[in-house]
């Protein structure tokens, strides 16, 4: 394909605010300092431009020699050489104004330390008109050596683009041996940015047709697509696994016009034990998600099992032959947006209940059929564990709280399973369901049932999210579930103010939150302190603003004449991997009394190794826990409470907008915290924090589950608890005393 360089980028500039001037070569380099990110020694080598950077959000700007008008056919060839791997973004300013801080930015990742690398950028700025300048920001938290080798623009010839109205939609074929996680992807002459839809293929191994409707009023809810993201003239159209920077293997891939005629075809996205820990004496019930990827329903949808466990049979034969049909598809997926319903209009969860199958591990086959369709055989797996023999309960059994002695061990909760957050899970992530089922939050047995696993296994107190958006307190009813549970006196807790959609906060406003504060929360016995001091933690100081110690004194005045001792301020520390000590200092200089993270992903980590496919490997986060502490605890003059980090992986709800990490697993977290116990023991630092533990969509995930069992919450009663002379308490699921579930009130099954 025929190609022109536009221009090469050829002025530099760095930072925030002007400092001073520095003329070299002939070119005018301008070199910018702040308070957060420094940017020293710029140079010229022979390779390029040079620069060591400390500190947090680098910035380097270069002018353009030549403005030029933004085109779909262009895109941005950088190489460059970092001390460190990570996120880098591509920015740009434009004659239109506004700056370089507008959401407009691509990202390409640094892959390996102290290697040239060259990466492709198309950044879709069609609609901009003329670009004068391109900002590059390296890894967040960069410390070491950043080299700009070059900067070039191209434009593409021969470029043929997409009508969009002639155009409806795309289909293709695919078959992947497990599930994954793809986005289709294109620019369009109507307005700048890429524009994105995700996508998860099915895990059942066979092939598949997919089709995308991309003027369904569904995909332009998208919040990564729009209302306009499938008109004017759509160019680069590709289906990509953006996180391995890969094309996904597809074939037959066609534009068509209107619905596409596709015969029924059923994808099983799980097939197993509906219960989280199936147990031995009571019928076994099989859950089954399927869905159906043709535009015709599925019709007369029947099943038939075969080599089930001598004396086992289905209890129930109405289960083979359900009555109903699979939905045709409407060409939409829910990945990416979190707001999405229930179940796709294609998707149906069935059960089969089955006899006892007795202790064991058990492999048997499963055939679906329907009309029009050729059978399909998936295997079914089930391990079954012994019966516990307890006797039914009328509510939740009375806790045996663990003691941990000196170690006073808490962990942070994101409650927010009243709505709609479990949309995106229960059909995109079957195997992280909680063993409380997919329950409704707001019922106080839930929370009691939280509070029994909590304290049994050594958990004294956890950091609650707590919303307040632009004047307007959000979702926070925990609280007031709270104080209905009845072991509530069991457990202490405390806020985290996440003070998200606002970039800065004004007086009046942080009046207005500490005294919802001082009236429904401080009053509550349970309350966490530190020193005498209530504690808040905050998310994050970037959305109080740059007047944050003036308002958090405003806070702590108003406590103090309400008759307490003050507020004990907690910053949530972003990046969570950096441990400058400049960066850290701030924290302190802002009026903080402590800092801790949400959880530790070694983001932005100069000694973390390089990402494979786009993913950190929990085993890095389980063997480099201990050096961050003691890195953190040498440069920070500032108390804070080591993360015990259930890691992060959010693509059911986010897609493959994210730094997810892999093999996440109950013996590594074990490990993480032994060694948080070694580091308490050799500092005297013994209020320890884990992180969180019932982020179900972002798979940060310490709750008991389909996947991990009780193995997380074991591995901190192993850890820290005194065990008793009669044993540990017995960790078990309410349908193991005769008790729930607890679903929500729109749980389809």
């Amino acid at each position: 394909m025929k190609k022109r360089m536009l221009v090469a980028a050829a002025l530099l500039a760095c930072g925030m605010q002007a400092a001073d001037i520095v003329a070299w070569k002939g070119a005018e380099m301008s070199v910018w300092t702040n308070r957060i990110a420094r940017m020293v020694n710029p140079r010229m080598t022979a390779e390029g431009i040079v620069m060591d950077v400390v500190g947090i959000d680098p910035q380097i700007y270069l002018k353009l020699p030549e403005p030029f008008v933004g085109e779909c056919n262009q895109y941005v060839e950088i190489t460059v050489r970092s001390g460190i791997i990570g996120r880098c973004q591509l920015f740009w300013c434009s004659e239109k104004g506004g700056g370089c801080t507008a959401p407009r930015s691509a990202d390409f990742d640094v892959k390996r330390t102290g290697e040239w690398e060259t990466h492709t950028v198309r950044p879709g700025w069609i609609g901009e008109g003329r670009i004068t300048c391109l900002r590059i920001d390296p890894p967040n938290a960069m410390r070491g050596t950043f080299e700009i080798k070059s900067v070039r623009v191209f434009a593409e010839g021969d470029v043929r683009g997409i009508d969009t109205r002639k155009v409806d939609g795309v289909v293709f074929d695919a078959q992947t041996a497990g599930q994954e996680y793809a986005t289709l992807m294109w620019y369009t002459s109507a307005g700048p940015g890429r524009k994105l839809l995700g996508f998860t293929t099915s895990p059942d191994g066979a092939r598949h047709t997919y089709w995308f409707n991309l003027k369904s009023k569904h995909m332009l809810k998208y919040r990564y697509a729009g209302p306009k993201a499938w008109s004017g003239t759509a160019y680069a159209l590709e289906v990509k696994q953006i996180l391995s920077d890969r094309n996904l293997p597809v074939e037959n891939l066609r534009l068509v016009s209107g619905r596409p005629d596709l015969p029924p075809d059923i994808g099983v996205t799980y097939a197993g034990p509906e219960l989280a820990i199936p147990r031995a004496g009571r019928p076994l019930a099989l859950e089954l998600i399927l869905r159906n990827y043709g535009t015709a329903p599925a019709k007369n949808v029947r099943f038939a099992i075969d080599g089930l466990p001598s004396g086992c049979r289905v209890l129930d034969a109405a289960d083979l032959a359900p009555s109903g049909e699979i939905g045709a598809c409407e060409g939409w997926d829910s990945v990416g947006d979190d707001y999405a319903s229930g179940l796709l209009p294609n998707e149906r969860r069935f059960r089969i209940t089955l006899s006892d199958l007795g202790v064991g591990r058990h492999a048997f086959g499963l055939t679906i059929t329907a009309d029009g369709m050729a059978p399909r055989k998936v295997p079914v797996k089930a391990e079954v564990k012994p019966s516990l023999g307890l006797p039914r309960a009328d509510y939740v059994p009375a806790p045996k709280p663990v003691k941990t002695g000196r170690y006073e061990v808490g962990a942070f909760i994101f409650p927010g399973w009243d709505s709609h957050h479990w949309h995106g899970v229960w059909t995109r992530a079957p195997h992280r369901k909680p063993v409380l089922g997919w329950y409704n939050e707001m019922n106080p047995e839930v929370v009691d049932w939280q509070i029994k696993h909590l304290v049994e296994n050594g958990v004294s107190f956890v950091f609650v999210d707590w919303y307040w958006k632009n004047g307007i307190e959000g979702r926070n009813h925990w609280p007031s579930v709270f104080a209905q549970a009845r072991y509530r006196s069991l457990l202490k807790w405390s806020l985290m103010w996440c003070a998200h959609g606002k970039k800065g906060a004004t007086e009046e406003e942080m009046r207005q939150v500490t005294k919802v504060w001082l009236d429904g929360c401080f009053k509550d016995p349970q309350y966490m302190r530190i020193g005498g001091k209530p504690v808040v933690s905050v998310w994050s100081i970037v959305e109080i603003g740059s007047d944050c110690r003036k308002l958090l004194d405003i806070s702590r005045q108003m406590a103090r004449d309400a008759g307490y001792e003050g507020i004990h301020f907690i910053a949530v520390r972003s990046p969570d991997g950096c441990t400058d000590r400049e960066f850290l200092e701030r924290y302190r200089t802002l009026g903080f009394d402590g800092t801790c993270v949400y959880k530790y992903m070694g983001h932005d980590d100069p000694k973390a190794p390089p990402r494979v496919d786009g993913f950190q490997d929990y085993r890095y986060l389980a063997d480099s826990s201990l050096r961050h502490w003691r890195e953190l605890r040498e440069n920070s003059s500032l108390p804070f409470l080591p993360s015990l980090t259930t890691a992060y992986d959010d693509r059911p709800w986010r897609g493959e907008l994210s730094r997810p990490v892999k093999n996440i697993n109950a013996a590594d977290f074990r490990r993480i915290c032994v060694d948080a116990k070694k580091f308490a023991d050799e500092t005297g630092v013994t209020r320890l924090l884990i992180g969180p533990l019932d982020e179900w969509g972002e798979g940060s995930i310490g709750y008991p589950n389909r996947e991990h069992g009780f193995g997380m919450l074991e591995a901190v009663r192993d850890t820290f608890g005194e065990k008793p002379a009669e044993g540990w308490p017995l960790n078990y699921a309410p349908e193991d005393v005769g008790l729930g579930p607890y679903p929500r009130a729109d749980d389809p099954l």
